[in-house]
């Protein structure tokens, strides 16, 4: 997603989950894509499926001096096991990423 650099965003989505099980729980995750090392300025909190229905998500982040693009995407929180198996499925709606002021 292209962005403008030093700004403050705010990404909002929907999620939905149903029997995920695994150690290493998904998450959506924000990247500077300018960034060699791809430092993660934001994540949302684990996309669980303990909760029935659609829940919303939000995460704020702020983009650094070179940053012209972030990436979005779907990954999975750290897991101890090898390998580390997951199961279930996750449903992703509504993306919405703002300027805030």
């Amino acid at each position: 997603v292209l962005v403008r650099p030093e700004t403050k965003y705010h990404l909002s989505f929907a999620a939905m989950g149903r029997e995920i099980v695994s150690a290493g729980v998904p998450i959506v995750s924000v990247r500077d894509a300018s960034d060699p090392a791809r430092a993660l300025p934001g994540q949302s909190l684990p996309l669980r499926s303990d909760v029935a229905g659609w829940r919303d998500f939000s995460i704020d982040i702020t983009t650094g001096a070179k940053t012209e693009a972030v990436l979005i995407s779907v990954e999975r929180q750290n897991c101890n096991a090898d390998p580390c198996p997951a199961f279930g499925v996750l449903w992703l709606d509504s993306f919405s990423i703002k300027a805030r002021q």
